[in-house]
């Protein structure tokens, strides 16, 4: 950090300069898309509530924080060390929540004093409820709930990654030497497993991030018409791609395209791995890909009857420990120009489109 004792490393001021030129809604970093269309001091308490604490223990803390706010409505005394745990969250979450960048790894530093907070409520409620006969039952539901939760968000780690999943799938059904593609930024599958390796397979990345351009689509369809497959191994792309379309727009037809099952590719594999909280199978598994997903919602797989559909979670909560890995398979074979005519020439091009 420092040279000798009083400057600062010119390496290191250098880097904090880079850093701060990938943020606002102009920049061109691939991994700082993402928080383009965010609103600020609402996306993360949001994603922070659902995804971040789990909704059991963020409206804990929502009860928590709102009941001491009211002692001091009421002006009655806290204890300092707890007004000072409360300025924390506050000012960190609120800090953070402006920022151009909200990733929920920025907050993480308030979930220590969020816990210690809920402890100290917990025991101050239940020395007024104790005596009445619904208390224990009441805390028994709220243990219930977080465990119930935390159970579920665990259960994306009982089964293989979803890309080693994917390539298992893979190896023992698409035949070798069959052209996969995969979108630059991420990962590619399959991935070399113990007896198996991804040169069995032709394997190239498609520009996804280049500004939309007539030479970034005719260099795409030319590798989609040689292509067998197109593998999608996490919404890190489509997702912030396609919630930016007056900046993407041939890249956003190019998914509403692809999704929809009219550009000459079907889905013939998905593999998720939600959190679960009810596990079983009716053969009711909704395999359908919102391009616009909620922040929240419920869905139903191949393994669980009630899971939480997290594609539009913050993106570092999905796409390490548990991206949605779609495979589609080439049905009609068109050629370059078709594909370039169907992708690029029915829309009409921004004005910075050359």
């Amino acid at each position: 950090l420092f040279v000798g004792f009083s400057t600062f490393n010119p390496l290191l001021l250098a880097n904090w300069e880079q850093l701060k030129q990938f943020d606002g809604i102009h920049t061109g970093f691939p991994p700082a898309l993402q928080w383009i269309p965010t609103i600020r001091g609402l996306f993360l308490p949001l994603h922070t509530y659902l995804w971040g604490l789990g909704i059991p223990i963020g409206t804990l803390t929502s009860i928590c924080i709102l009941y001491f706010f009211s002692q001091c409505i009421r002006n009655k005394k806290i204890n300092s060390e707890i007004l000072l745990a409360i300025l924390w969250i506050g000012f960190l979450l609120s800090y953070q929540s402006i920022q151009f960048a909200k990733a929920l790894r920025y907050v993480y530093p308030v979930y220590p004093i969020i816990a210690i907070l809920i402890g100290i409520i917990s025991i101050s409620l239940w020395e007024k409820i104790r005596h009445q006969k619904w208390a224990t039952y009441s805390v028994y539901l709220c243990y219930f709930l977080i465990l119930w939760w935390a159970w579920g968000c665990t259960n994306i780690y009982r089964k293989p990654h979803t890309r080693v999943q994917t390539s298992h799938w893979i190896y023992n059904t698409i035949p070798h030497g069959s052209y996969i593609t995969y979108e630059v930024w991420d990962d590619a599958v399959p991935v070399n497993l113990d007896t198996y390796n991804s040169s069995l397979y032709r394997i190239v990345g498609l520009p996804m991030y280049d500004p939309d351009s007539v030479n970034k689509w005719k260099a795409i369809t030319q590798i989609l018409e040689q292509s067998d497959y197109i593998a999608i191994t996490s919404n890190r792309l489509w997702r912030s791609l396609y919630a930016i379309r007056n900046r993407f727009p041939i890249t956003s037809r190019y998914y509403e395209l692809l999704f929809s099952g009219t550009l000459g590719y079907t889905n013939v594999k998905t593999v998720t791995s939600y959190p679960c909280l009810i596990p079983g199978s009716l053969g009711l598994a909704d395999t359908k890909t919102n391009l616009s997903p909620p922040p929240f919602s419920f869905t139903t797989t191949n393994n669980c009857l009630l899971a939480l559909n997290d594609d539009g979670a913050e993106e570092s909560f999905t796409v390490y420990d548990h991206p949605k890995v779609i495979l589609f398979k080439k049905t009609i074979p068109y050629t370059q120009n078709q594909l370039f005519e169907r992708i690029y020439g029915q829309q009409k091009p921004a004005n910075t489109l050359r």
